[in-house]
């Protein structure tokens, strides 16, 4: 469900402060369709403006991107990312750039890798429940194959938001 996944990602950074909220992403594929439904709706119930200029398409070259977002005079202070190499490719870029994350801006993302754990800091992410969802597919495969009559049926996974460090608390800074 990553329409689920892109509002509680946005959510998680809203609720440390952050309202400057940007997305990497290739907009073109179905999942980041149902990704920015999530984050656009958790902004507006949030009664925080939709900025487009913070969405950005990855396209062949990240470091492209990297540099758009370095060089705009207002910029987001947390990025959501559609994977975690993604996220880890842009954390490098920064890093090359002198912007640190999450000092300067906070990076989540989606996947829950090995990387992600390893990676320093520590990549905020969704771990997407794979083992268990391919575990339903199979199931679900299992009953159509014993009766293959019966209605066609549509399940939902939700991700889980692995906090590591990452995020900064923007509303710690203001205590």
């Amino acid at each position: 469900n990553f329409n689920n996944g892109g509002y509680k990602q946005c959510e998680y950074l809203i609720k440390n402060g952050h309202k400057k909220i940007g997305f990497i992403g290739t907009s073109t594929v179905f999942k980041n369709k149902e990704k920015l439904l999530g984050i656009t709706t958790a902004l507006e119930q949030h009664r925080i403006p939709i900025n487009t200029n913070w969405f950005f398409e990855p396209g062949e070259d990240l470091e492209e991107t990297v540099n758009m977002i370095v060089n705009k005079k207002e910029k987001p202070t947390a990025i959501i990312c559609q994977w975690d190499f993604t996220a880890l490719k842009l954390i490098k870029l920064l890093y090359e750039r002198g912007i640190r994350v999450p000092d300067d801006i906070s990076v989540v993302s989606s996947g829950n890798t090995d990387m992600s754990a390893l990676s320093i800091p520590g990549l905020t992410t969704l771990d997407l429940n794979i083992n268990y969802s391919c575990e339903e597919a199979v199931s679900l495969l299992l009953k159509r194959i014993c009766n293959p009559s019966k209605p066609y049926e549509s399940i939902t996974i939700n991700s889980t938001l692995i906090e590591r460090d990452s995020v900064k608390n923007l509303l710690q800074e203001d205590s």
